[in-house]
């Protein structure tokens, strides 16, 4: 290691957004966006800093996990109509810049049973069960955005509600 580098100033790589798409910056700190996180900390998990949870969470939700289509509308239609902005029909794709976390949530390091590397993982949900990529995080979060938690389809969701 080398003395004076945060260890966290690494990233996965990142394709930078293409900043000609419309950019819609999502604070889901912000009271409008009900929660339903329950973070209480683990003593075997290492936290890691909020920043860098949400460049994870940017980068999955756009370029990997990004969910579009919800009762008819895209996350595109229901942000337009938020912000009150008119949406073409073929400007669909959009970038969400992530600048809040939602409140209750955390991402952690958690050592790999083998020893070699870590894994990381999103703490929080109600079940008290981890999310266990960021993908199925992302699907939460798209439910959370829309406020419309009591039908989300996340994994986690999905289990509680067969219980």
């Amino acid at each position: 290691a080398n003395p004076g580098v945060d260890p966290w100033s690494y990233q996965l790589p990142y394709r930078y957004p293409d900043f000609s798409l419309q950019v819609y910056d999502f604070d889901l700190s912000d009271p409008v966006y009900h929660s339903d996180g329950r973070d209480l900390g683990n003593s075997d998990l290492i936290r890691v800093p909020d920043h860098v949870f949400l460049s994870h969470l940017t980068e999955c939700y756009n370029l990997k996990a990004k969910v579009t289509i919800y009762s008819g509308k895209s996350l595109a239609q229901v942000l337009a109509l938020k912000s009150g902005q008119e949406l073409n029909s073929n400007d669909e794709d959009h970038y969400t810049n992530f600048i809040g976390l939602p409140r209750g949530y955390g991402l952690y390091a958690k050592a790999r049973p083998s020893g070699i590397g870590i894994d990381l993982i999103v703490v929080g949900h109600p079940t008290g069960r981890p999310y266990l990529t960021m993908e199925s995080f992302c699907v939460h979060v798209h439910y959370m955005m829309l406020e419309t938690l009591d039908e989300c389809s996340c994994e986690l969701c999905t289990v509680a509600k067969e219980l």
